[in-house]
């Protein structure tokens, strides 16, 4: 079977699943995994002569994306926000190389397998990370403070509104009525 164009399969993977949420970022694409495709990342950075290990650095720069492949293709999704690790990438994940199993022979491109990891792929409910589900809880909580401080500053406003028009009175510990302004407490005996 004859490999297919690239750009070509880029064009009906747009057509058939489209943008990713409201973004112009197609849902699905095809690169191949050469030196110009590249991130800005940070973390522990190798530089490698051949099989020698030059020197190993931390810090942040851009390298090339797929380090582990050569001059292959790669189908990607877009899932939107990079890890933290990843200062300035595209928001797409690989889901398929075109390699065989042991990696020795370049699969051809193909539509059709593309198109089956694509539908596996959304078909597939992405497995949470422990960021994602502190972010949820964060929310959550933070819902859950909101909704009780509006319903006490309610409740705060209808009480003054009370008091002001002197339709409500403050006991004490002890059962005595004490005035509504904390400034006139010590007044009353």
């Amino acid at each position: 079977m004859e490999e297919a164009n690239a750009n070509d399969i880029n064009k009906m993977l747009l057509r058939e699943f489209g943008t990713f949420e409201a973004s112009p970022k197609a849902l699905f694409r095809v690169v191949l995994a050469n030196d110009t495709l590249t991130e800005v990342r940070s973390g522990e950075h190798a530089e490698w002569y051949g099989d020698i290990l030059l020197r190993a650095t931390i810090g942040t720069m851009r390298s090339p994306k797929y380090t582990y492949l050569d001059n292959v293709y790669v189908l990607e999704r877009q899932y939107g926000a990079n890890d933290d690790a990843v200062k300035d990438g595209d928001g797409y994940e690989p889901i398929f190389v075109f390699y065989n199993r042991k990696r020795e022979i370049r699969l051809p491109l193909r539509y059709d397998v593309c198109k089956i990891y694509a539908l596996l792929s959304i078909a597939h409910k992405p497995v949470k990370t422990e960021k994602m589900i502190q972010a949820e809880e964060e929310a959550r909580v933070q819902r859950v403070f909101d909704k009780r401080m509006d319903i006490l500053q309610q409740e705060l406003s209808d009480l003054s509104h009370l008091f002001h028009h002197k339709e409500a009175v403050i006991l004490g510990a002890s059962g005595e009525t004490l005035p509504a302004s904390p400034n006139l407490r010590g007044a009353v005996k």
